[in-house]
Parts: C-alpha cells; sequence; structure tokens
C-alpha cells in the first residue's frame, strides 16, 4: 500500500450499544465449551498480537476459512473479540478482528460454575 493510499484509509468501529443486556455474557458452560476448541485458542492467540483479517488467520492457522469464521462468530458473539472495517480510497473494505476482551474469569465454588468476560 502506498503512503498516498494509507492516508485516505478511513476505519470504523463497531457499534456500541450501550442498552446491551447482562445475558449477552456468555454463561460458564457457553465460555468452558468455547475456550475447548483447539481453533479458537489458536485464534485467540493470533488475535492477542494483533488485529488480522480472516483471511490472515486462515493462511496462519493452515484452518478453511470457513473454520476460522466460524470460530470468529462464536469469539464475538461471546464478547471476547470485536472487529473493525478499513475502506480503502479504492472502496476497498476489509474487516479485521481483534481481541476485545482483557480478561475471562472462571470461578469454581459451592454454587456451581461462574464466567464472566471484562473489557
Amino acid at each position: 500500500m502506498s503512503t498516498s493510499q494509507a492516508a485516505h484509509r478511513t476505519e470504523f468501529a463497531p457499534l456500541q450499544n450501550d442498552d446491551t443486556p447482562d445475558s449477552a455474557q456468555p454463561d460458564s458452560t457457553e465460555l468452558l465449551d468455547l475456550l475447548s476448541d483447539e481453533y479458537v485458542r489458536d485464534v485467540l492467540d493470533c488475535l492477542g498480537e494483533s488485529p488480522q483479517a480472516a483471511s490472515d488467520l486462515a493462511d496462519r492457522l493452515d484452518a478453511s476459512r470457513a473454520t476460522v469464521y466460524r470460530r470468529l462468530d462464536r469469539l464475538t458473539d461471546a464478547g471476547l473479540v470485536e472487529s473493525t472495517v478499513s475502506i480503502d480510497a479504492d472502496g476497498h473494505h476489509r474487516q479485521e478482528f481483534h481481541v476485545a476482551a482483557a480478561t475471562a474469569t472462571i470461578q469454581f465454588g459451592g454454587d456451581g460454575v461462574s464466567a464472566a468476560v471484562e473489557a
């Protein structure tokens, strides 16, 4: 990408909804199930290094794009990953994903298992 193209690149953050109910938090079973998936952990490892497009993740992980997109959808639904869209001056757009949650906590106690995700 040339310097002039980079100067004309626009980034849009995802829409934030402050009215999101607490039920958007994954329950402990969903979170444990999600994190038990090897591809999910690999995706999180890669995104922990830097934001990336799904196609780049697929190449890096030697996985199909469909596999990567399924995991990204699940991670996004759980609040662990977010995406931004960049639009180049020529009109092409690129969606990049990044880790959104700083902490995922799982607690085991007398009341059972609980999980929380914090940005």
